[in-house]
């Protein structure tokens, strides 16, 4: 029951944004009322259930990244579009809806540690491939790469909330150029 109330939660926030009552969510998760406030107590409490498990998700998806074995230079824009494509791609306005919410709960904090530990992940990639380079150039590169990314992919989602970016390869294409650029140190 806890999940399909997260389910329908994402499913709401991916049609309707961040406006939502909780309500819609058990009529959505088909829960009664009495039900849904045993595992949430408030509106609050579910968006914070909802943050985590995000978190979790994106923690996996580091964890993922960090697994990979030795990524080619020219790989790697691929491989950091791909996954930020994977995280916002399929759900563009639930996402863009996520990102409101951690503002209003004031969870920013959570996912800009967890951007700064990604950077510092493709910073890892980058210095495999370019020894010779400071770190901290690697980790600026990074950092370039990662938030122009994200600033893109936010951008195109306030402008067509309902469009799929995961599956316009222009728009793919795009972020290419852009990780490319950023990732040439």
């Amino acid at each position: 029951m806890y999940e399909a109330i997260l389910t329908a939660c994402a499913e709401i926030l991916d049609r309707e944004g961040p406006s939502f009552t909780l309500a819609q969510v058990a009529s959505r998760a088909g829960v009664a009322a009495g039900s849904f406030y045993q595992f949430f107590p408030d509106r609050r409490a579910l968006v914070a259930a909802l943050i985590d498990r995000q978190i979790e998700v994106d923690r996996n998806e580091l964890a993922a990244f960090r697994a990979l074995p030795a990524v080619t230079l020219d790989q790697l824009p691929d491989v950091l579009v791909s996954g930020v494509l994977r995280l916002y791609g399929a759900r563009p306005r639930a996402m863009a809806a996520m990102v409101a919410l951690l503002h209003e709960l004031g969870r920013a904090g959570d996912v800009q540690a967890l951007s700064q530990e990604f950077c510092a992940a493709v910073a890892e990639h980058l210095q495999r491939h370019r020894p010779a380079r400071p770190a901290a150039d690697c980790l600026e590169a990074a950092r370039a790469a990662v938030f122009a990314l994200l600033g893109i992919v936010r951008h195109a989602i306030a402008a067509e909330p309902e469009k799929r970016l995961d599956s316009d390869p222009a728009f793919r294409a795009r972020l290419l150029v852009m990780a490319r650029a950023a990732l040439s140190v």
